[in-house]
């Protein structure tokens, strides 16, 4: 489970409930709410990633981040690290002639159309 904050010994019961995705969030003291925030940007997850499991909204997940001085984690940082990997397959398989199904069946029909007219 996440880190626990503040020198607290356990979550409460409710709390998990929310963290597990049993209950929403009004289920929770204020208190409660902005230390799961606390503890969910800590772990890197996004606005949107948080009030998705809570089942808060986005403006609340942000204005509680907000409060505690928290910058947002930015998604963009996943993107950029998924395209980097969709780059690096695509030269690997350039640097080793590797075609694709779809280029396959070009070069089929290429070479049987040039086989007909010959």
């Amino acid at each position: 489970m996440l880190t626990l904050l503040r020198g607290r010994d356990t979550w409460s019961p409710a709390m998990t409930a929310v963290y597990l995705g049993k209950e929403v969030a009004e289920a929770l003291d204020t208190f409660d709410r902005y230390e799961l925030v606390d503890a969910l940007v800590d772990e890197g997850w996004t606005d949107v990633q948080i009030a998705t499991l809570t089942g808060m909204t986005t403006y609340t997940t942000g204005r509680i981040r907000e409060a505690l001085e928290r910058p947002p984690n930015d998604p963009e940082d996943r993107v950029i690290a998924a395209m980097t990997a969709i780059r690096q397959v695509r030269k690997e398989r350039a640097e080793k002639r590797l075609a694709t199904p779809r280029e396959r069946g070009y070069q089929r029909r290429m070479a049987a159309l040039a086989k007909a007219g010959a």
